[in-house]
C-alpha cells in the first residue's frame, strides 16, 4: 500500500499540483495578525497538511512497515529491462533510504486522500474568510452538498486497494492500474465539480475600504497576483495538463524502447527494451 502513494502521485501529478502547492502558499502568505496584505488562502497550512503528532505517527507506522515488512520478490530484481528494477535499486542501495522514503510515502499518500475530498477549487477556500470586517461571501446553506466523495467510499476504496495489492507476490506498476483508475474517476475536477455558486461581489466602497486597510507593496501585489495566476491557471486546466502529462509520459517511454535497447552478455545478438 505504502507503493500505491508515489504511483498515483506520479501520473496524477497534474491533479495533485494545486494540493502539493497549496501548503506552501499559505507558508508564504503574511498572516492575518503579522500583516494587513490580503492573502490568497485565508487560511493556515494546517488545512493542507496533516497535524504534526499525526504525520509522525503515520510516519513511524510507514518505517515499521518498511522495516518488517519490505518483501522483495527475486523477479524484481532479475530483470533490468523493467523500470521498477531501478526503483527498488535506488531503495535497497543503503539500509537508510527505505525508512527516508516513510515521509514521503505519508504526504502522497495525504495528498491522494485529501484530494478525495476538498474543493478541487483551492482558491475558493478562503471565501468565507472576513474582510474589512465584513464576510466575503455568504455562507453556504443548510443541505449543499459539496465536492468530493463520501468518508464511505474512501474507506472501502482503501479496504478493497488493500485486498488487492497486499496479495501481489511482485510490485509492478500494472497491479496499480484499477485502484488509480478508481480514484482517479472520483477526484473532484475544478471547473466541472466545483461549487456553481457565484461568490458575491463586493461593493466599490467596500473595495475602497479594504483597499485602504490593506496596503500591500508593489513587490508583494505582482508575487501574490503571478502565485495566484499560476494556481488558477492549473485548476482551470487540470485536465489538459493531465493529458500533456501523459503524452511526455508516453513519448518517453517509447523513445526509451525503441532507442535506448541493449543487449545481455548471455544473449548476444538479442536488443532488450525498457519496458514497466
Amino acid at each position: 500500500m505504502l507503493y500505491l502513494w508515489p504511483y498515483i502521485t506520479f501520473f496524477s501529478f497534474p491533479l495533485l499540483l494545486p494540493h502539493i502547492v497549496a501548503p506552501f502558499v499559505a507558508l508564504t502568505q503574511p498572516r492575518e495578525a503579522d500583516s494587513k496584505s490580503r492573502p490568497l488562502l485565508s487560511l493556515t497550512p494546517a488545512v493542507f497538511l496533516p497535524r504534526t503528532w499525526i504525520f509522525l505517527t503515520l510516519a513511524a507506522l510507514a518505517m515499521a512497515t518498511v522495516h518488517f515488512n519490505t518483501i522483495v520478490h527475486p523477479f524484481t530484481l532479475a530483470d533490468n529491462r523493467h523500470y521498477v528494477f531501478y526503483v527498488f535499486r535506488i531503495l535497497l542501495r543503503n539500509p537508510s533510504v527505505k525508512y527516508l522514503a516513510a515521509p514521503i510515502y505519508v504526504l502522497c499518500g495525504w495528498a491522494c486522500i485529501r484530494a478525495l475530498g476538498a474543493s478541487p477549487d483551492l482558491t475558493s477556500l478562503g471565501a468565507d474568510a472576513q474582510i474589512g470586517g465584513k464576510p466575503r461571501s455568504p455562507p453556504r446553506e443548510a443541505g449543499t452538498k459539496t465536492p468530493g466523495c463520501d468518508v464511505s467510499f474512501v474507506l472501502v476504496w482503501l479496504a478493497t486497494c488493500t485486498l488487492s495489492l497486499v496479495t501481489a507476490p511482485l510490485v509492478e506498476p500494472r497491479y496499480f492500474i484499477l485502484p488509480w483508475l478508481m480514484w482517479r474517476l472520483h477526484v473532484p475536477i475544478a471547473g466541472r465539480d466545483s461549487d456553481s455558486t457565484p461568490p458575491t461581489v463586493p461593493s466599490p466602497a467596500s473595495e475602497k475600504q479594504v483597499k485602504q486597510d490593506s496596503p500591500k507593496p508593489r513587490g508583494e501585489q505582482i508575487e501574490s497576483s503571478v502565485i495566484a495566476r499560476m494556481l488558477r491557471f492549473v485548476q482551470a486546466n487540470t485536465v489538459w495538463l493531465e493529458l500533456a502529462w501523459f503524452l511526455v509520459i508516453n513519448v518517453v517511454t517509447g523513445y526509451v524502447f525503441l532507442y535506448k535497447g541493449f543487449e545481455w552478455p548471455q544473449e548476444p545478438g538479442q536488443v532488450q527494451r525498457f519496458m514497466w
